[in-house]
């Protein structure tokens, strides 16, 4: 179980308030896949509890 892994991450989706998220987990000696998966991110408001709008600051970090 000393394996070594490189995982990748990127994103795959913005939309008005939430960001799908993709990965890869690899082993690092031969990059064999080993796991892949995505992952929703919602930015919800904590007062109201409700989905909020991702500032365009923001996506424009994390926009190609």
């Amino acid at each position: 179980m000393n394996d070594k892994a490189v995982i990748r991450t990127w994103i795959d989706e913005m939309k008005q308030s939430s960001v799908k998220v993709c990965f890869q987990i690899l082993k690092k000696d031969d990059q064999s896949l080993c796991a892949d998966g995505e992952a929703v991110f919602v930015l919800i408001d904590a007062r109201s509890g409700r989905p909020e709008k991702i500032p365009d600051d923001i996506k424009s970090k994390y926009s190609i």
